[in-house]
């Protein structure tokens, strides 16, 4: 009960304006790099949590131009780009005290499942992602043996999961698999965010209907009020 007591006095809609606000605040301030706070790198500071441009805006800039690239956008403007990626880097800020003051996280099993049951099936990146690695590791022969033995696509993914943090045990040196357990872990981060908000979508909107207690209050107090 307490927990559905705090999201119906958040509404997210809320967050999402004071976030634009804040936004349309400091976006031309971090054009040129420089921050309103007063603090050398700090580029957004968001109910008391910073943001800082070395540690967190950068590399996710550079990260969604490099992107943008790949996808034949070599025109795209420097200052939408970095719009777009402070923007997100708000909303996720906020979001995570969301989750903090609501105590919604992602367990370690519910992550595993959910990356080698469910991704696969409904994000084609990481589907492409990952039959890009089954043929690039077929050609080590512990790897292949590996993952011909896989009987389905989540246990395909487990396999491939373990050629990737355990790289010398099938023909492959740790430096082969630097990038792509960067690019793994980059994956594991976004489904646990994923995973975080399904949980808060299903506690908000759960939030919005009366459970059986507080239909039955409601229909009691219905009742007592046309007493006679």
């Amino acid at each position: 009960m307490a927990t559905l007591e705090k999201i119906r006095k958040k509404s997210v809609l809320l967050l999402i304006i004071i976030g634009g606000a804040l936004l349309a605040f400091i976006l031309g301030d971090l054009l040129n790099n420089q921050s309103i706070f007063g603090r050398g790198t700090t580029v957004a500071e968001v109910n008391g949590t910073e943001i800082d441009y070395l540690k967190d805006f950068q590399e996710l800039y550079a990260q969604a131009s490099e992107n943008s690239a790949q996808q034949g956008n070599r025109e795209q403007d420097a200052a939408v780009l970095q719009n777009q990626v402070l923007q997100q880097l708000i909303m996720k800020t906020l979001m995570d005290q969301e989750y903090d003051d609501l105590a919604i996280d992602v367990t370690d099993a519910e992550l595993s499942d959910y990356m080698f049951k469910v991704m696969p099936m409904q994000d084609r990146n990481f589907a492409q992602f990952i039959q890009s690695l089954a043929q690039q590791m077929s050609a080590k022969e512990k790897a292949a043996s590996l993952l011909s033995n896989s009987a389905s696509t989540d246990a395909m993914v487990q396999n491939i999961h373990k050629i990737v943090f355990n790289p010398t045990a099938f023909g492959f040196t740790n430096q082969d698999m630097e990038g792509v357990k960067a690019a793994w872990i980059n994956y594991e981060n976004n489904a646990a965010e994923q995973l975080k908000n399904i949980k808060f979508q299903r506690l908000l909107f759960g939030s919005l209907y009366a459970n059986a207690l507080e239909r039955e209050s409601l229909k009691e107090r219905y009742n007592n009020s046309y007493a006679v």
